[in-house]
């Protein structure tokens, strides 16, 4: 029997073929809990069929969202995951504006454990080990200056092997992450290599599941800023 879990969508970030969807509840008895709906594959990513409206159209960020669900999965530290029913269409109710994401707004200490790098990131992969005790793996971050770097890492040409990634500063610690937040992408792919400066927003920040080399990633899912409000993708 499937369950209606009622978001405000804060990811619809690129993972393999389809997306990692999530978003916080605004329901009185749960307001602010997290939920990922996530799907049977291996990588539990979302296909564009299971999260369409009935209309054809995408889910959107802030967009406020009715999604059957069958059951909690909860895996190691992503302790938000649902089980969708792929059966039942998602339901679209409105939308949220920018300013209300303050009252969603996440205050940790710091994002999970820092220390570990990438070749080109900061604070940005924790060792799957340590994430067996962490309990939780999305934030919301009110962030007053982002800034995205877009570099080419390989020897390849085009947008194709372009590369985005986020810097930022949060709590006095300094952070770069990779952003798979796919409206961000295109958009500063775009621009071209070079560092552009975003300002004030809002970021969904997420802690991947674990990989073949032992490392659980920081990654920036969504990137929302004041301009966001009443626009879709």
């Amino acid at each position: 029997m499937a369950l209606t879990k009622r978001i405000i969508c804060l990811s619809n970030s690129r993972k393999l073929m389809g997306t990692c969807v999530a978003g916080k509840e605004p329901t009185e008895e749960n307001f602010g809990s997290w939920v990922r709906p996530v799907s049977h594959r291996p990588k539990q990513e979302v296909s564009l069929y299971e999260r369409q409206y009935v209309d054809g159209n995408d889910v959107s960020l802030l967009d406020i969202i009715d999604i059957a669900v069958r059951f909690p999965c909860p895996a190691s530290h992503q302790t938000e995951n649902w089980l969708l029913d792929p059966k039942l269409r998602w339901v679209l109710l409105g939308r949220v504006r920018w300013n209300d994401l303050f009252l969603f707004e996440d205050r940790p200490r710091i994002l999970w454990i820092n220390g570990p790098r990438t070749l080109y990131g900061l604070n940005d992969r924790v060792r799957l080990s340590k994430c067996r005790s962490l309990r939780g793996s999305l934030y919301l971050l009110y962030i007053k200056n982002l800034r995205l770097h877009v570099f080419a890492p390989g020897t390849g040409f085009g947008k194709a092997w372009l590369r985005v990634h986020a810097e930022f500063t949060y709590a006095g610690i300094n952070y770069r992450m990779w952003t798979t937040d796919p409206v961000i992408e295109a958009r500063y792919k775009d621009r071209g290599v070079g560092i552009y400066s975003v300002g004030e927003c809002f970021v969904t920040v997420s802690l991947s599941e674990g990989h073949d080399d032992g490392y659980c990633y920081k990654l920036v899912a969504a990137v929302m800023t004041p301009d966001t409000e009443g626009s879709k993708r």
